[in-house]
């Protein structure tokens, strides 16, 4: 960025409106520098503050007086509004500092003037977004409800015209409505919140719009929901007001598919899904709060998997599709997942000119491939074609056909398993209420760290080993051997507050060998790492999960159905695998 003197080593004039609004301009210009330069190396170790923040701060101020003093020189005209804007500009970022909040009722006021003589159609919206913003801004530092009902008053003028222009002004007005509710409370304010976050960010009319920035989108919805969640937890709230709250997490559901959308690059896609984290869990709880263990299971299964469900679609069956379609389709998809997967895999470092060849083939492959998607949903039966997935729970509690499937989820508000017995049973949900979210996170947390010293001290071959004392227990899925590191204690814990409790509503007994049912575990969050198949009492005679059943785990119901398509039964008439077993064989 130049400053506006660069070329002239005389200083402007400070007797005309025109000098001072060059040494105006200077000053900000040095302000916005240095303020980025602070910002850029504020974290770094060798380089703590390039200047003082008063001296960065002093030449803000230093502007904003030159602007006043230029602004009180000049007449109406084109110049004064721009210099009015200028003000406005100056003002507000002044107004983000400590103690300078007040500046915010100057900039209300400079933005009411300059609205009354608006230059154009531009420059009026812009107008309208900068006054609305310092409305709120205003309001989360003086909590003056009068700001919101403006803002909302002005907002809902324009949030329902269709143009790209006025998508802030829907953003800002779910904004305004949750800020209302959040700070007021009320039955009206808390349904106008949730249908403008449902209606005005998320709905797929919309989608068009959010285009490349679905992640802000999810972002700015989860936030909406923590500001409504801060007045009046889901917990608190009656049962109309959840089944708005699902509506809303069915939209948000959609948009990690089109955050990761099928032949996107990997380094793009799966950074932005880290906005998803911990949605699946919230999705869950609050379905299993207003709706049914089956409906929970179809959030929690469409919220999971979604990297390898949409990286994996590229290997879809496209024999459904016109001929022409279909070709084109697997020809270009192998090629499309090729060089994703080149493009991720491949150290680039010193080949930027090899790099943009191969990203321009890879560009031009990810339209063509969205061409055709496009064109295969207008075939009939095909109109959700590589978007998200819809998922029944009769189409995943197909993964129970050969044994129970349990999931089990600790949250905040309770900790719990869902049992799908078999395709047609249905789920049912069973409350573990002595291992809430907390117990069960110092679990997992104990185990990680007791795990790193079981296999540092058997990398030393010092074949350490910990008593019960520890509360903790070696995480290596060995089953009884663990007990001998001085498990005993949490593996006990696990099969009383956790697994037994399971077992129990199976209505399993003791039985040996083959004669044991298998069981699907299918952990989420800190579950995931403890094991629940080592789960027992191994104080003596007592009894442990696999006196009971034989347990498998699974991510995801989908990856244990997709794990079992295609696969045949092995006849013991045609084996494909000798197993020889000799004892001490010579070496």
């Amino acid at each position: 960025m130049e400053f506006p003197d660069s070329d002239n080593h005389i200083a402007p004039s400070m007797d005309v409106a025109k000098g001072l609004s060059q040494r105006c301009q200077t000053l900000a210009t040095i302000y916005e520098n240095i303020s980025r330069a602070q910002t850029i190396f504020c974290d770094s170790e060798q380089v703590k503050s390039i200047e003082a923040p008063e001296l960065c701060e002093c030449s803000l101020h230093l502007a904003l007086v030159f602007s006043q003093v230029a602004l009180q020189k000049t007449e109406k005209s084109d110049s004064r509004h721009r210099r009015l804007d200028r003000q406005v500009q100056l003002l507000r970022k002044r107004a983000k500092l400590p103690g300078f909040e007040k500046d915010l009722n100057q900039v209300v006021v400079l933005c009411k003037e300059m609205m009354t003589h608006p230059p154009n159609r531009t420059q009026t919206l812009q107008l309208y977004r900068c006054y609305v913003e310092s409305l709120l801004s205003r309001f989360d530092s003086f909590h003056d409800t009068a700001d919101l009902e403006e803002s909302i008053h002005l907002l809902q003028q324009r949030a329902n015209r269709p143009d790209y222009e006025f998508r802030d002004c829907r953003a800002m007005l779910c904004d305004a409505r949750c800020k209302l509710f959040s700070s007021c409370g009320g039955v009206d304010n808390l349904v106008l919140a949730i249908s403008a976050i449902q209606h005005l960010l998320l709905a797929p009319v919309w989608d068009n719009e959010w285009h490349n920035f679905d992640d802000e989108r999810l972002t700015k919805g989860r936030a909406l929901l923590a500001l409504i969640f801060q007045r009046q937890p889901a917990a608190e709230m009656d049962q109309q007001h959840g089944i708005a709250l699902l509506e809303v997490y069915r939209e948000m559901l959609r948009l990690p598919y089109r955050m990761m959308r099928v032949g996107m690059d990997l380094h793009l896609g799966l950074p932005r899904l880290g906005r998803a984290q911990g949605l699946a869990s919230e999705a869950f709880e609050h379905a299993l709060l207003f709706s049914s263990p089956q409906e929970a299971v179809e959030m929690l299964e469409k919220s999971r998997d979604v990297f390898w469900t949409q990286t994996l679609r590229l290997r879809s069956s496209f024999d459904g599709l016109p001929r022409r379609l279909a070709k084109k389709l697997k020809l270009l998809t192998p090629k499309l997942e090729s060089y994703i997967h080149m493009m991720y895999d491949t150290d680039w470092e010193d080949e930027n000119d090899r790099y943009q060849q191969e990203l321009g083939i890879l560009r031009r492959s990810q339209d063509e491939f969205e061409l055709l998607a496009e064109e295969a949903r207008q075939v009939e039966g095909y109109a959700h074609f590589m978007t998200d997935p819809a998922l029944s729970f009769s189409s995943l509690a197909v993964a129970a056909q050969k044994g129970p499937v349990v999931i089990l989820a600790a949250r905040e508000m309770s900790t719990g398993a869902i049992i799908i017995r078999s395709p047609t049973s249905g789920a049912e949900h069973l409350v573990l209420p002595r291992m809430p979210f907390k117990r069960l996170s110092g679990i997992s947390s104990k185990l990680r760290l007791l795990n790193t010293r079981s296999r540092n001290s058997t990398r030393n071959g010092t074949g350490d080993t910990f008593n019960d004392d520890t509360d903790a227990d070696d995480i290596s899925r060995s089953g009884r051997p663990a007990v001998r590191l001085g498990g005993g204690q949490l593996l006990n814990i696990l099969w009383q507050e956790v697994i037994r409790p399971v077992i129990d509503a199976l209505g399993y007994q003791k039985a040996v060998g083959r004669d044991r049912p298998r069981l699907w575990w299918c952990p989420t969050g800190h579950f995931m790492s403890v094991p629940l198949h080592a789960a027992g009492d191994y104080s003596g005679s007592g009894e442990c999960c696999s006196d009971y059943v034989v347990s498998s785990y699974t991510r995801s119901l989908q990856a244990l159905s997709n794990a079992r398509e295609g696969l045949d039964s092995i006849l013991a008439a045609d084996p494909k695998v000798l197993l020889v077993i000799r004892e001490n064989p010579p070496s």
